[in-house]
């Protein structure tokens, strides 16, 4: 079990953005997406708490599949996606500890339970449909598979209305932190990051 406190994820979540990009991976040469400092806090929340199993709900290029994978190389990450990007494929041939699940990240979930055989499920981040409907489906879905206690991260929790209602009814321990999130030019939407603490 990992042992989760919230002034320790606001203090990784300050620490990283200053971090350089990439965390000096060679693998990320290249890559458009690293700026983001959210990508970061997952590397080190990974690094620091090792969980032994990671569920990643939408990969699209696979950054953040490989930041976490990078980070803690005898864990599981599994990353679910209908339409991989084709740099992801280069993520999962990289990084031995990385499966892909190709379909909808909530109707596979038999799939990724045999890929998990009995690993807790520790870390789970959400970062797929942004319709407020999806995540709370994806949240339930993979509760079965948790630990006593599972961090789980979301993208764009300020995306629209609808994922700041679902955000608003979360009622676990959350934190926001939007900083990890920030806009890329002046005219890019902040569509915010948040953290909440699953105990089972």
């Amino acid at each position: 079990m990992i042992q989760i406190e919230m002034q320790r994820l606001d203090d990784i979540a300050d620490d990283c953005v200053n971090m350089p990009w990439g965390m000096e991976h060679k693998e990320f040469e290249g890559n458009s997406e690293i700026w983001a400092p959210y990508l970061r806090f997952l590397y080190c929340f990974t690094k620091e708490f090792k969980p032994e199993l990671i569920v990643e709900c939408g990969v699209y290029m696979g950054t953040a599949t490989e930041h976490m994978a990078l980070a803690n190389p005898d864990g599981l990450v599994i990353g679910i996606d209908k339409d991989f990007h084709n740099a992801a494929y280069n993520v999962v041939r990289r990084q031995a500890n990385v499966r892909y699940v190709h379909g909808n990240t909530v109707e596979v979930y038999e799939h990724v339970m045999m890929l998990a055989d009995e690993l807790p499920l520790e870390l789970l981040f959400l970062d797929s449909e942004h319709d407020g409907i999806t995540p709370q489906k994806e949240l339930e879905t993979y509760e079965p598979l948790m630990g006593e206690r599972c961090l789980v991260s979301c993208d764009d929790i300020h995306y629209n209305s609808c994922m700041e209602d679902w955000w608003d009814a979360i009622r676990c321990p959350k934190m926001e932190l939007n900083h990890l999130h920030p806009p890329l030019t002046p005219d890019y939407v902040d569509t915010g990051f948040g953290v909440f603490i699953v105990e089972r």
